[in-house]
């Protein structure tokens, strides 16, 4: 349905439009996205009257079935799209006006929203999903200077917000600059209670410390470190900032512990702390060895599991102990593709935690999970599971260890044949713990893996990336028919897969390093010696071209080490004339300018100086004469700007004397280019740092967005990383060579 009531809006057919358009309403009301699809694809094709006809449809049928959620965001959607329309504004008002006792789910949901029943809306409902938690009543946390408080009032309209932090009352802000500062606070939240009713908090800390961690635990959604806890209740530095608080007497930690201690033998509340610090709070009635039990299936960790164990076994003996037992095997059962499942194994595998008195229980456990270990390692299931990844996974190196270890002492064949799987191993650690393994156990089985590893790197690209740096540091050996030389051919070969790839970024990062390396610069002049012209060009022309994508970071990092040892071949590779650091690049116009800005400074402005100069030492004292040192100080800069100046003017290239073709992206060309993400088109014009100019939408070539589409050709495509390190991509729409 989806598909094709979207192609019946492309084609302009309005009465089967209508049809499906109620067919959907009837079917599935809560389809927003698709609705909201249909009357932008009627808008741009300059129907938006019959789009306005089918959203009141489709507003009357939201309200009379009261699906209020999906009506806030058509509403929305109407009042930014529509705002000139005003039988469709009319109507969206009047549901918000309707607003009554009757109907108490849209009057809660307004009044939650910082809607005003009289109409008042956000300038947008992207507007409103950005500030919906900025309305009277919600908690907020400045976290580097004001605390927790709570929203008082909001007016969208006039971007401004009110609110009482726990250290400022009634502070003022803007709506836009809130939204940037301000985290939102749940209202079971800790922070919560304390701007609501410090007192309570206070009396907590004195008579309940059970219900005082339960609450911190809540805040976190039930989860939180110990160390956490601690933290809030404690009034460290930062809770202490926060807060206004004063620091706590010494016998704060005496408090902590006691508390501890409660919360342990509290029978409302459970609560675990293990390992890594993991704090599970929970509400029910149990028997203490359920609960224990419970405890169990609540923990994250191994640690945690046998430490319930242990501490139940300590306090209450074998007696109803069996139900700990259990759920411990079931945990183990139920997470057998998991990293904690490979700690659980390994730490049982040490020896560890197994306790001593109550040894053949645990060794029960361990050996009803040999098997299940070897049909969960076993190689013919490795690749219909996530063994590989799950190893990878784990962020101890110790437990991996004990893992591999573990594989290593069993000499069947099933574990041998697991290492066939190396290629798969995307971590530094494993790679080296398997590759050194199999170099003393199975050296031509290690020997079969790399050169298939060798053949594929685009299957394999990180273990591809350990295979050469290993192979050229002398850490590794592949077949006697490999030699460096292929290695080196290959990594180039390499190079150009990897620049493509936006999952390989640490590797495209790392790489320019690589080939800096001393051995490996040592086998570029070994290539280069014995190499041919033929041999040579192709390879070096391939690794510098544009076309391939090789990002241009990364080219230039390599052009250089390899500009080091083999000059003239740099010369022969035809490298973009704006990927020289040395030419300065302007227009006929600015460097005019630029000649006579120094001709006035040579003419005018130091003749000027020099007589100020000799005016300053007429007066006398030099040595307090503020006149003698202005005058001097503005000579120096005036000699420092003629000769930058100068400079510039000898290195410069004018953009006029480019052949420009109108065929790519360079310097002098206006370019079109639309955002894949939404579509919107933006014209730039690409010229020099002295052309540039951000209002009039002239670029500097060395800018990052303008050197991400240099070279580009119509209908490419290339990419941008903005601030918090995405990337956003565009098209080359049209270029236009500038009438300079």
């Amino acid at each position: 349905m989806k598909q094709s009531l979207l192609d019946t809006a492309r084609t302009n057919k309005f009465e089967d439009l209508e049809n499906g358009w109620l067919e959907l309403m009837i079917s599935n009301i809560a389809r927003t996205d698709l609705f909201l699809t249909v009357a932008e694809i009627l808008r741009a094709r300059s129907h938006g009257a019959k789009a306005a006809s089918l959203l009141t449809q489709l507003i009357d049928e939201l309200y009379s079935q009261k699906k209020w959620d999906v009506l806030q965001e058509v509403l929305y959607y109407c009042a930014e799209k529509y705002s000139k329309m005003r039988d469709l504004k009319d109507k969206a008002l009047e549901c918000i006006r309707s607003v009554n006792s009757d109907n108490e789910l849209l009057d809660t949901y307004l009044e939650q929203s910082g809607l005003a029943a009289t109409g008042d809306l956000f300038s947008s409902w992207k507007e409103f999903n950005t500030y919906s938690y900025l309305v009277p009543g919600k908690f907020v946390l400045h976290t580097t200077q004001f605390g927790a408080g709570m929203v008082t009032e909001a007016d969208p309209k006039a971007d401004t917000i009110k609110i009482d932090f726990f250290k400022k009352k009634n502070h003022n802000m803007g709506l836009k600059f809130a939204a940037r500062v301000l985290q939102p606070i749940a209202s079971n939240h800790y922070y919560a209670h304390m701007i609501r009713d410090e007192e309570l908090i206070l009396g907590l800390k004195e008579n309940n410390q059970a219900e005082l961690v339960k609450i911190v635990a809540l805040s976190f959604r039930g989860e939180v470190l110990v160390s956490k806890i601690k933290e809030e209740l404690c009034n460290t530095n930062r809770v202490k900032r926060l807060f206004d608080l004063k620091a706590e007497p010494k016998s704060w930690t005496s408090w902590w512990g006691k508390a501890k201690r409660v919360i342990a033998k509290d029978k409302f509340l459970t609560l675990t702390a293990g390992l890594k610090g993991t704090v599970t709070a929970r509400t029910h009635e149990l028997s203490y060895s359920d609960e224990a039990a419970e405890n169990i299936h609540l923990s994250q960790t191994v640690y945690d599991k046998i430490t319930i164990i242990k501490n139940y076994l300590k306090d209450h003996g074998e007696n109803e102990a069996t139900p700990l037992f259990e759920a411990l095997e079931e945990d183990l059962a139920k997470s057998s593709n998991q990293p904690e499942t490979l700690e659980i194994l390994s730490l049982f595998i040490d020896g560890k935690y197994k306790i001593e008195e109550h040894k053949n229980r645990f060794q029960e456990i361990l050996e009803s999970f040999e098997n299940p270990l070897e049909k969960f390692l076993d190689p013919g299931k490795i690749l219909d599971s996530p063994f590989m990844a799950t190893l990878a996974a784990i962020k101890n190196n110790d437990t991996k260890k004990n893992i591999l270890d573990y594989i290593k002492k069993n000499k069947s064949d099933a574990w041998l044949k697991l290492y066939h799987y190396i290629a798969h191993i995307d971590d530094t650690y494993l790679w080296a713990q398997t590759t050194g393994a199999l170099q003393k156990e199975n050296p031509a089985l290690l020997m079969d893996i790399l050169n298939s590893i060798f053949l594929s790197p685009d299957k394999f690209p990180g273990s591809f990336y350990r295979l050469i740096r290993d192979a050229i540091n002398d850490k590794i050996e592949l077949s006697e028919s490999v030699s460096k030389i292929d290695v080196l051919r290959k990594a180039i070969f390499f190079l150009e897969i990897v620049s493509v790839n936006p999952h390989t970024k640490t590797i495209q990062q790392n790489v320019p390093k690589f080939f800096a390396e001393k051995k490996c610069n040592k086998l570029f002049l070994d290539y280069i010696q014995t190499a041919s012209k033929e041999e040579i060009e192709p390879i070096f022309r391939s690794l510098t071209s544009r076309d391939e994508r090789l990002e241009s970071k990364m080219r230039a990092a390599i052009l250089r080490v390899v500009s080091r040892s083999y000059p003239v071949l740099i010369k022969r590779v035809e490298i973009p004339y704006w990927e020289n650091e040395k030419a300065y690049y302007i227009t006929g116009i600015s460097k005019k300018r630029l000649e006579d800005e120094v001709e006035n400074i040579v003419n005018v402005k130091l003749p000027e100086n020099s007589k100020a100069i000799g005016e300053a030492q007429a007066l006398g004292d030099l040595s307090e004469n503020a006149e003698f040192d202005a005058a001097k100080e503005e000579r120096e800069r005036l000699n420092q700007r003629a000769k930058h100046l100068k400079s510039i003017i000898e290195s410069t290239t004018l953009i006029e004397s480019i052949n420009r073709a109108g065929e790519m992206v360079e310097l002098g060309t206006k370019v079109t280019v639309k955002n894949n993400e939404n579509n919107e088109f933006q014209t730039f014009q690409i010229m020099g740092a002295q052309e540039a100019n951000s209002e009039n939408k002239v670029l500097n070539y060395k800018a990052p967005f303008a050197w991400s589409m240099l070279g580009t050709k119509l209908g490419d495509s290339f990419s941008v990383s903005i601030e918090n390190g995405a990337d956003k991509e565009y098209t080359v729409e049209s270029i236009q060579v500038l009438d300079i």
